[in-house]
This record gives C-alpha cells, structure tokens and sequence, in this order.
C-alpha cells in the first residue's frame, strides 16, 4: 500500500526513502555569476553551471564563443567574477598543491620544454602529491608508466620532448594529465593532431575515467565526437546557449542555430552508443 505525504504516522523505512528520493548531489564542480574580461573585453557572462561526478560533457560553440576561457576560469588560471566551487568549496580556498590533485586542466598549447625527456614530462603529472623535500615514490611511477603504456608513450619516453611529431608531444601531454589521476578533468582540444586510431582510443579512454567517477569537461571542434558525451554545453559570444544530454532535441536544434544552420543533427542507422542511447550524427551544410 502506497504511503502519501499527509499520512500522519508513516514507518521509519519509508521516511527514509522519502528522504533519499529528494536528494540532490553536491555537483562536484559548479560557478554562479561567472564572468571574465580579457583586455576589457567581456567573453564571459554571468554563467552558472554545475557538474556532476562520472560524467562527460563537452563545449562546443562558434570561435570566440568563450569556450577556452570557461575552462581556464573553472580551472583558476585566470581571473574572474563569480564563484567557482570544487566539491562544494570556493576555489580560491582551496591550497594549490590539494587542488591540484583534484583537478586538472590540459590546455590547447600545452607547455613543456624542449629538452626534456618524455618520461620527466610525463612525471610532472605527479607533483602534487610529491611530499616536501621528497622525490617521487614508487606507486607515483606507476602510475606514470600506467597512463605511458595506455598513450602509447612509453617506448618514447628516453626521446627529447624537441624530437617528437605534433600527435606524440598531445599522447604524452595526455600521459601527464591522465596520470594525476584528479576527480576532474579540463581538457581544451584534447584530440589535437592525434591520428584517428588514436582519436578512437581517447573516447575510450575518456569513458573509462568516467566509469571510475571522473568528471570530464571538453572542449572539442570535431562536433561528431562531441555528441558521444553524456551531456553537451553550447556557448555563443560568452552565454549559455543550451544544456543538456545530447541525445535532446532541442539542444540539436540549438546546435542548428548557433551554427547558423551550416550543420544539421540526423540520427544515424542501426546502432546505440556505448551509452545505451541513440546515435546522432552532426553533418556539414554547404
């Protein structure tokens, strides 16, 4: 027999599954009234957002949308208006070496030095959790051995950061940012001159951090790739165009418009993403 709300003597385990019914989350990652100036220039306005833990969600939008600058100001590399908060905790509360090992960022230009070894890049994924005064530990090299073999790094990591190809220097950016291990992940066009088998394997390697309770925020231009994330975030000139899963309707139709109908969502034949919901591709309007 159902249970209603105004029933006077409910039992103590269906008050509890009440209780639970109405729990939300805390968002692992959130800002309210966020906004940046560049030069005087505004680029973000007064966005709020929040994200959830194992999630995917990727930011697409038109150049100068202020995709890049969202994932800095969420990362505390530049300065903002608003509030970010980390697990329920104002960023900039936060001491760098803990934030660090909660959240990473990889930005489009990346930097590293030329006449370094690919391994010592890699390791410095681990410094934040590199005591005072102490080198790396044996579990913080296996960690860095990990994420080389999964990057296809490894047998590289003797090289000269100067000697690599464009796609080897972004696998062994990415070794480093995978191997922090952090709760969340920022990555600013993170498939850039990888060749597609490897564009392939990131996808999986970003779900497989996802089905560990990563967060992962991407910004990505290939929108194809985007639509395979949990949920889609559409910027235009520093707003929010739309939120939401990407298998939505409407947030195609979003897509459609901020694009200036130069795309269009059609669903594809005969399959289901890894995510058990329906594919869509994003085609190119001429």
């Amino acid at each position: 027999m159902s249970v209603h709300l105004l029933d006077s003597t409910p039992t103590a385990p269906q008050k509890k599954a009440s209780i639970q019914s109405h729990f939300e989350p805390m968002p692992v990652l959130s800002c309210k009234d966020l906004s940046v100036h560049l030069d005087g220039t505004p680029v973000l306005n007064n966005i709020d957002l929040s994200f959830q833990s194992a999630q995917w969600l990727s930011v697409v939008g038109p150049n100068g949308a202020g995709k890049s600058t969202l994932l800095k100001a969420l990362a505390g590399l530049l300065n903002y208006q608003g509030e970010v908060h980390l697990k329920g905790r104002a960023l900039e509360q936060w001491a760098p070496k803990i934030k660090a090992q909660q959240l990473s960022w990889m930005g489009q230009m990346s930097t590293y030095v030329d006449d370094l070894r690919v391994h010592d890049v890699v390791r410095l994924g681990r410094l934040p959790f590199q005591k005072s005064w102490s080198s790396l530990t044996a579990q913080d090299d296996l960690a860095v051995e990990e994420f080389m073999r999964l990057t296809g790094t490894w047998d590289l990591r003797d090289r000269l950061m100067a000697t690599l190809s464009g796609g080897q220097v972004q696998r062994v950016l990415l070794a480093r940012v995978f191997c922090t291990k952090s709760e969340v992940l920022l990555m600013d066009e993170p498939l850039l001159a990888l060749d597609p088998p490897f564009q392939s394997q990131w996808i999986n390697w970003v779900r497989a951090l996802v089905a560990k309770g990563v967060t992962v925020i991407t910004v990505l231009h290939d929108l194809n790739v985007a639509m395979l994330a949990h949920q889609m975030l559409i910027l235009n000139k520093g707003k929010v165009q739309f939120l939401g899963e990407t298998q939505n309707h409407e947030l195609h139709k979003a897509l459609e418009q901020v694009f200036e109908g130069r795309v269009s969502v059609v669903q594809a034949t005969g399959g289901h993403s890894e995510f058990d919901r329906p594919r869509h591709h994003v085609i190119l309007q001429p």
